[in-house]
């Protein structure tokens, strides 16, 4: 049985999940609160195509987002967190330049505003 996909950043195991709540009887001068949180795994995958013959095994990573946030009749405010834990994992290499790699992105603070017209 063969380890690995012959398909470039192939893994044998990812999965993402979210939630969101809104409780709109906890509405107050029409403004609704919600909250929100998602996480991504993403299990040990090759960075590289395996028919080189190079070994290019790039390590798992679970990143976790969060945000809250307030909607109106006509408008929402929201601000959020990506990588919450800041986890700055690799996720790519070039097996050609053993120096060179890609890293994720690191914690990313987002504010929104949104109006309806």
């Amino acid at each position: 049985m063969e380890r690995w996909s012959r398909t470039t950043h192939r893994c044998r195991n990812s999965r993402t999940s979210s939630a969101q709540y809104a409780p709109s009887r906890w509405a107050f001068f029409d403004l609704v609160p919600f909250a929100q949180f998602s996480t991504q795994f993403t299990g040990e995958r090759l960075s590289f195509p395996q028919v080189l013959g190079i070994d290019s095994a790039v390590d798992e990573i679970q990143t976790y987002d969060a945000g809250v946030g307030v909607t109106g009749s006509w408008f929402d405010v929201t601000v959020s967190v990506k990588n919450l834990t800041d986890t700055r994992s690799q996720i790519g290499s070039n097996p050609l330049d053993s120096e060179s790699i890609t890293i994720g992105r690191p914690r990313t603070w987002m504010a929104r505003v949104g109006m309806q017209f």
